[in-house]
């Protein structure tokens, strides 16, 4: 999706600067700003949480949880959630936990 709206974003910026004004400054600028506070805000993004689950990294897992939980307005249920290793007594009948539909 995301995909589509920024080749329309483009799209509308070429016809834009090709007919209607040759001022392209300020739309780069705007561009880099974007960019700028893209690669500023990433350092405060948690890891994924399927990551961490695939990774074994459990403490930060909960962490990342509930960080986004806190984000989302969402208070989690520590007692109801186990992390472990559980890889071992898994078998191919049951699902893989480094499934995004599967971790929780």
């Amino acid at each position: 999706m995301w995909n589509c709206i920024e080749g329309l974003i483009n799209l509308w910026a070429t016809l834009y600067f090709m007919f209607v004004s040759t001022h392209w400054e300020g739309f780069v600028l705007l561009g880099l700003i974007l960019q700028v506070f893209s690669c500023v805000t990433v350092f405060w993004i948690p890891e994924s949480p399927v990551y961490l689950l695939k990774t074994k990294k459990f403490e930060e897992l909960k962490e990342a949880l509930k960080t986004i939980g806190e984000w989302n307005g969402t208070k989690l249920d520590w007692n109801a959630l186990e992390f472990e290793d559980s890889s071992a007594t898994l078998s191919k009948s049951q699902p893989s936990p480094d499934k995004a539909e599967n971790v929780l």
